[in-house]
């Protein structure tokens, strides 16, 4: 059932427009309330009491349509000209189904030529209405309405908005209306309809009949770019917003690139929000100025390690030394924790064979190990065990309690990965004259035992999502050109669909491939395991760090799965690779915008570790190695060539944006210099936020969106210009590439290695390897 008004011409049967109103206003209960047309006549007794004055018949009169809960305000002028003028048509492509010649939607003319007021205290009984005047009893003694006179003089006691009165200083536009007081009768009826001043809005209103904690039931389970777009539509979602430390927690936590876990004992009502969002607060700053808030010490029995939220494991020496059992330990540091140990969470004392490495996923309760080799017995055949975390038994989802493969002349340790329902494991061959050493990479379902992928001849990988890789390969074009390239390949392909170039000349002697583990939030985690209830947001910025002897080249992920998955970016080029890829880009076409080359010395590949797009690296520095806008602000060398930048980046959230590259920090003595904890953070939601805040932000920084593809429009650009941002000659430079990214460090008060990075800790093995040293950041 649609409520509407039917203009008709006396003397006619039917009428011949019709104008629909808005579908909140329930027409079993509506009243409709209007003056009678005064009427200027020469018949008029003489001696009548009459008014000298009457109302213009071409002045503005009003009808008012009153419900239950709002009062709609409609001009009788407009209504009078689209009935009489057949050249206003109904603009629609899917027209109302009423024997109409002419039926007009509510948004084709309602939003200009009404007025809508969603308040309780104007009673049906108690209104009168004359020409354009309306006149009502209300139960309210405070006034109801702001004026510009009011926002002119200053009301001392409540929040008035910005007022425009200055321009408004008139007598006559002294009473105009510019908001409704928030006043606790009127407040709570008006949050629960329709912002009076939007009459677009009211097609939204029966969601905004909804109590408030329904509402914020469902606010919570948005992501924050879909929250801060929700928020920004009417003043009611705002106000939730500004009230509710649930939904400041999960924007703040969405700025970093985090989101709160789906599946832990964290309530939308529970106080504990309040609670942590403070917490998370403190841990940002604590991470700035690198001071943990907490440490303890892990002791160390064997050097194999993994990590996963707060869990840590390590190995356990049998009496042969071999390692044949794992501890977990929690790492969550609190009060009845002793700085000389963190509590053991459990322990697998025997697995049953010799460990060559493990990892483990506490999304899904599974341990993978890697059964040493036994030299006695000729075999290429290595093989997996797959347990759980709970008991160390076989684990109920795997098919096949072991999984083998043909072994290799490892380097060193492997390293294996698990993502969902993938397991990936790579083995480093030795080196070769020909290139670096290459990586044996294979892929299982291991729920079902199934081989999904398998190679022997790349440098490196890296998960991009939980079913595509980013393989770092070397590749030979016309069989001379030798160069190093990212294939991107979706998992369940045998050939890769993209190659990505890089700035390489000629293939590095030697090359390591860093990136975290995918973190997975699922329903099957274990009820009392030890969990951090923040995970890094699915759509944040995560970095891939390839290594060199002297450089470093740090690459941004979220571009990288756009190219693979729109097949419509294509390579911009009049002389494309030779390469069998369906696209083949050139190192221009997309390397400048989404990476930075780092040319430093004291970052040492064995001494770092990724977490989201944070990178941390113990250096063989006490100095600062980066200059940042903080820095150059605090200093007075106003003829610094970055001292302009540095001021307009006045922003807390902006402190330690890296500008530049201290020139002694590429010629120290590494042996003799001392060390300091070095944190780049790749997140760009800071700096769009700060950037949106200086009202110099384009509109992809309107909130937390991370604008995927406006490298890529960029990029073009730069082509028809013939600019590219960074040629060949400029390899030599200290820093290339526009990925933005702040910089932290601080000396160390003594010497450790083995980096390992979390959302809320850092680990360090201490230089006499007694312990794992653990720095948390967080309460």
């Amino acid at each position: 059932m649609i409520a509407g008004i039917e203009l008709l011409h006396l003397g006619k049967q039917n009428p011949d427009v019709f104008l629909a109103l808005p579908d909140t206003l329930p027409p079993s209960e509506i009243v409709v309330l209007s003056d009678k047309p005064t009427m200027d006549s020469p018949t008029l007794l003489k001696n009548a009491p009459q008014s000298p004055f009457v109302i213009d018949e071409t002045a503005e009169r009003i009808i008012v349509i009153d419900s239950a809960s709002s009062h709609l305000f409609i001009a009788c002028r407009p209504l009078l000209r689209i009935l009489l003028d057949e050249s206003i048509k109904p603009i629609s492509k899917r027209p109302f189904k009423l024997p109409y010649p002419r039926a007009f939607k509510w948004h084709q003319w309602g939003l200009e030529n009404t007025f809508c007021l969603p308040m309780q205290p104007i009673s049906p009984g108690f209104v009168a209405v004359n020409g354009g005047r309306f006149c009502s009893l209300v139960e309210q003694s405070q006034p109801i309405f702001i004026t510009n006179k009011d926002i002119r003089n200053g009301d001392k006691k409540g929040k008035l908005p910005a007022a425009k009165s200055t321009e408004d200083e008139d007598e006559e536009l002294d009473s105009l209306v510019v908001g409704i007081r928030e006043t606790p009768h009127v407040l709570y009826e008006a949050k629960r309809n329709l912002h009076p001043f939007a009459s677009v809005e009211m097609e939204m209103s029966p969601f905004q009949h909804l109590p408030e904690e329904i509402l914020l039931d469902i606010l919570v389970s948005l992501r924050t770019h879909d929250l801060l777009a929700c928020c920004a539509t009417c003043k009611r979602f705002q106000h939730l917003l500004k009230h509710s430390t649930l939904l400041q927690l999960i924007v703040e936590l969405g700025v970093q690139g985090l989101r709160l876990r789906a599946y832990t004992n964290l309530r939308v009502h529970d106080g504990s929000s309040v609670d942590i969002l403070y917490a998370f607060r403190r841990s940002q700053e604590a991470w700035k100025k690198i001071e943990p808030l907490k440490t303890a010490t892990i002791p160390v029995s064997k050097l194999e390690y993994d990590i996963d939220g707060y869990l840590f494991a390590h190995g356990i020496a049998s009496d042969t030394n071999s390692l044949r059992g794992i501890s977990f330990n929690d790492l969550k540091i609190d009060s009845k924790t002793t700085p000389e140990s963190v509590p053991i969470w459990r322990r697998i004392e025997d697995t049953g064979i010799d460990i060559l490495d493990y990892s483990f996923d506490v999304a899904n309760d599974l341990v993978v190990i890697v059964e040493r080799p036994d030299r006695n017995i000729s075999s290429d055949l290595n093989r997996l065990l797959l347990v759980t975390i709970s008991d160390g038994g076989p684990h109920p989802q795997a098919a096949k309690t072991y999984l083998s493969f043909k072994g290799a002349p490892i380097l060193s340790h492997c390293t294996i990965k698990i993502v969902n329902g993938y397991l990936a494991i790579s083995l480093r061959t030795r080196h070769t004259p020909y290139g670096p050493s290459k990586v044996i990479i294979i892929i299982w379902n291991w729920k079902t035992g199934t081989l999904c992928y398998e190679r022997d001849d790349i440098v490196g990988y890296a998960f991009l999502s939980p079913d595509t890789l980013a393989l770092v390969v070397p590749v030979v074009e016309d069989g001379s050109n030798r160069f190093v390239g990212i294939e991107l390949l979706r998992i369940g392909k045998e050939n890769a669909d993209v190659f990505l170039a890089l700035p390489y000349g000629e293939v590095p002697s030697e090359m390591f491939v860093l990136s975290d583990n995918l973190t997975v939030d699922s329903p099957t985690i274990l009820g009392n395991m030890p969990l951090s209830p923040f995970v890094i947001d699915e759509t944040a910025e995560r970095i891939i760090v390839i290594h060199l002897e002297s450089s470093q080249l740090f690459v941004a992920c979220r571009p990288l799965i756009r190219i693979l998955l729109d097949e419509s970016i294509r390579p911009l080029s009049k002389k494309p690779y030779k390469l069998p890829y369906d696209r083949a880009f050139k190192w221009r076409q997309w390397g400048p915008d989404n990476t930075v080359w780092l040319r430093m010395q004291p970052l040492s590949p064995g001494f770092v570790a990724v977490s989201g797009g944070r990178f941390c690296s113990l250096v063989n520095s006490s100095q600062p190695i980066f200059i940042t806008n903080k820095d150059v602000r605090n200093s007075d060398n106003k003829t610094n060539p970055h001292h302009d930048k540095a001021k307009e980046d006045g922003n807390d959230e902006l402190d330690g944006l890296v500008l530049g590259i201290q020139d002694s920090a590429l010629d120290q003595d590494a042996e003799n210099a001392p060390w300091s904890i070095l944190i780049l953070d790749f997140n760009p939601r800071p700096i769009l936020r700060a950037a949106f805040k200086r009202e110099e932000a384009d509109e992809a920084a309107k909130s937390v969106d991370d604008s995927e593809n406006s490298w890529w429009r960029q990029s073009r650009k730069r082509k028809k210009a013939g600019k590219w941002g960074l040629e060949s000659s400029k390899l030599t430079e200290p820093k290339i590439g526009g990925l933005p990214f702040r910089a932290y460090q601080k000396p160390m008060q003594r010497r450790s290695f083995h980096m390992i990075l979390t959302i809320d800790h850092i680990l360090m093995i201490a230089e006499d390897q007694t312990g794992y040293e653990v720095l948390q950041f967080i309460d």
